[in-house]
């Protein structure tokens, strides 16, 4: 397997201060800090990589195209030990944006983090007063039927973590939106939607959970409709856009996979996203009924993108003990807005499996066109230093085969 390699130059001050100035615009400047791949040999996954960014490696991309230059924009998570905290939280996220006006052939990441993570003190007994805030599993997209200054859109899951646990009671799906994508990084953040198990705790900017930002949550799913009363946890948000809606794919979660869902929530265009009334709920697309039918014990990280005219669901089945994401499955649209998949005897049928490359726990696919690579998937190698890794696989979709 042919990986990347680095190149790199020095830049002034002056310098530094221009490519900050052309990142938060859109413009294009000469690029800098360039991570580039070797020609793909055949099929072979090839590993994106950036040398200092992310100790522990990078997970779970999402890649858009500029509609207007043709560039490729990559929001992901870096991975690093806490800075106060690295024995009890060795795992912190952050979400970072990577650019790439080749095609995806050299990609520049800023050095500037989207969502950088907050160690906090908890008023708590030890060891649980370590607590840091992660951002992660971020989605990235151009909305071309958006309001002014809001085409590019950026969600994410926003929460914290007390030695070493999640707490998704403590958490939200963040939202910035802006009319470029460098302008995200200084976009306020919304505290967009929550699940009924959200701690209004939180509503207290600095109060007992530290919450870094203040305000009850715009949305939560319960008031959208009935059916999502039982979503006590909002996660994996994945954004879709067409001229005609805004598409809003998460992980409905209630604690174990056989009982999570996917879900898929609808805004008609122009999408007002910060404002309840926008959103409607199409359905449920998995669950864990159609797991075991399929011969798994739940799904996750959902990703719903366009190719060859169709559109398309990547799910990442999900095992529970051991916890584990194995691979993903690719399931074709008969109707979006209906939110139907193709199915036989009332169960959806996958028109494509990706793996990893390495086969204890990878998953978290995304996709972009052929002429980039294809599908994306992430793997943890466990053992080695950058063990969180994204690979390009070159498999493509919209070819028509089943």
């Amino acid at each position: 397997m042919i990986g990347p390699r680095r190149q790199a130059s020095r830049l002034s001050v002056a310098a530094l201060a221009t490519l900050l100035l052309a990142f938060l615009t859109g413009v294009s400047p000469d690029c800098v800090d360039e991570y580039v791949e070797e020609p793909p040999p055949g099929s072979d996954p090839v590993r994106i990589r950036f040398d200092g960014v992310g100790a522990n490696g990078i997970f779970d991309p999402s890649v858009t195209r500029d509609p207007a230059t043709g560039d490729l924009w990559m929001s992901y998570s870096a991975v690093n030990p806490s800075a106060f905290w690295s024995s009890q939280n060795p795992d912190v996220v952050e979400t970072r944006l990577a650019r790439s006006t080749s095609n995806g052939v050299v990609w520049s990441d800023f050095g500037l983090s989207v969502n950088p993570p907050r160690d906090v003190l908890l008023p708590r007994p030890a060891p649980r007063h370590t607590g840091t805030w992660h951002n992660e599993v971020s989605s990235l997209v151009h909305d071309p039927g958006a309001l002014p200054g809001q085409q590019w859109k950026l969600v994410w899951h926003h929460y914290l973590v007390s030695n070493g646990e999640r707490e998704f009671t403590n958490g939200w799906i963040g939202y910035r939106t802006s009319s470029t994508p460098g302008g995200l990084t200084i976009a306020p953040e919304i505290k967009l939607l929550t699940g009924g198990f959200y701690d209004p705790a939180n509503d207290a900017e600095g109060g007992t959970t530290r919450s870094p930002l203040g305000g009850p949550p715009v949305i939560r799913l319960a008031d959208i409709d009935p059916a999502l009363v039982s979503c006590t946890a909002a996660s994996e948000p994945d954004l879709q856009a067409t001229p005609q809606a805004l598409y809003l794919s998460l992980l409905c979660g209630r604690g174990e996979p056989a009982l999570d869902r996917i879900v898929l929530l609808r805004c008609a265009a122009p999408c007002a996203a910060a404002r309840e009334s926008s959103w409607s709920y199409v359905g449920t697309l998995l669950d864990g009924v159609t797991a075991v039918r399929l011969g798994v014990q739940g799904f996750s990280a959902p990703d719903v993108v366009e190719a060859g005219g169709d559109h398309y669901l990547i799910a990442t089945p999900v095992f529970d003990v051991p916890f584990s994401y194995k691979g993903c499955l690719i399931f074709r649209f008969a109707d979006l807005d209906a939110g139907l998949l193709e199915s036989a005897l009332g169960v959806p049928i996958p028109v494509e499996q990706v793996d990893g490359v390495v086969q204890a726990f990878h998953g978290a696919c995304a996709y972009q066109d052929e002429s980039f690579g294809g599908v994306l998937v992430s793997d943890l190698a466990v053992g080695e230093p950058e063990r969180f890794r994204i690979f390009k696989t070159f498999v493509p979709l919209g070819t028509g085969s089943p």
